[in-house]
């Protein structure tokens, strides 16, 4: 491979504000040996017209999915590419001008090595801003190291899938999971990391990471799905990693915890929901236990069942002696 194809594959909802601006920084690269590919999954707004005046004109192939699933997005995506590499690319995001060719040019270097994956970085933009990731200093091209910073999340530490350049055979072996909704990014990049073997930190290799309240996205969705979606792709990361990077048990209950703490906030239901799964999972001695946000978050969903259940017996009293 001298100058190996690559397909930027881009899954669609609900961008109309940014998907431009997405495919402009794909268009300007410097690197010229690449295909775009839009998968529009149900848009309710002008999305789909938006990318349709570039089909013509450039390298660019859109279809329709009517599932609404950026996991799914991704694979159709995938199955239409003929790319010997793989970036999959958010609809809000916007590339460096040299992103891609910053990667072919390691990949060169060492002679396309099937066991390595190089990995950029990216900065946030918001309302057109632009504020530097401070989290870079997490980044390690020890594989145990990344996995715990990952995992632990220190500061919010995170990788997005556009850091990655993807070779083709693992896309063929390694497909996303069209079940999860909520962090099926995140389970995909613990599938990358726990293959390669040899990891490449392109530090300076940047993007711009739009912040997620500034759009409309399938991720902010808070329902059931999306809490089971949630909660297995933290088992997924757990099994995944847990022999490289010697992950402990109590990790994945905390982080579990912490997803079914977010998703009571939002919807008082679903995390009541989300704590009679681990319950069921664990046995009560393993979180009760455990000291993250305990007093805060259990106590407090405590005091609510007390109300309910003075609630119940109000309720059935009423309706016993009430004719």
């Amino acid at each position: 491979m001298i100058n190996p194809l690559v397909s930027v594959v881009i899954p669609l909802y609900n961008s109309e504000k940014t998907i431009e601006k997405t495919i402009q920084s794909v268009l300007n690269q410097s690197y010229f040996n690449v295909e775009i590919i839009v998968i529009e999954n149900g848009s309710t707004d002008n999305s789909y017209n938006k990318v349709l005046k570039y089909v013509d004109a450039n390298d660019l192939k859109l279809t329709s999915s009517s599932i609404k699933s950026a996991s799914h997005s991704r694979n159709l995506g995938f199955n239409i590419s003929k790319g010997d590499y793989i970036l999959f690319l958010d609809s809000d995001d916007i590339l460096g001008v040299n992103y891609i060719e910053n990667h072919i040019q390691y990949l060169k270097l060492v002679d396309f090595d099937s066991s390595i994956i190089t990995i950029g970085f990216f900065d946030f933009i918001q309302r057109e801003v632009v504020s530097l990731n401070v989290n870079d200093h997490f980044l390690s091209e020890n594989r145990k190291e990344l996995l715990n910073n990952l995992f632990l999340s220190h500061n919010d530490f995170m990788l997005q899938t556009s850091c990655f350049l993807v070779p083709r055979n693992f896309c063929e072996k390694y497909k996303w999971k069209n079940y999860l909704t909520l962090d099926d990014d995140g389970d995909f990049i613990f599938c990358i990391l726990s293959h390669f073997d040899k990891i490449k930190i392109l530090r300076n290799n940047r993007f711009h990471y739009r912040m997620k309240t500034e759009t409309i996205t399938l991720s902010k969705t808070r329902n059931k799905r999306a809490l089971l979606s949630a909660l297995i792709c933290q088992e997924n990361k757990f099994i995944l990693a847990k022999d490289i990077a010697q992950f402990e048990k109590n990790q994945l209950i905390r982080n579990q915890i912490k997803i079914v703490k977010d998703f009571y906030f939002h919807n008082g239901k679903l995390g009541f929901l989300g704590l009679r799964l681990l319950f069921r999972k664990y046995s009560k001695e393993e979180i009760n236990k455990l000291v993250f946000d305990k007093y805060d978050f259990l106590n407090r969903i405590i005091w609510n069942l007390k109300w309910l259940n003075i609630f119940f017996l109000f309720n059935s009293f009423f309706k016993k002696n009430v004719k």
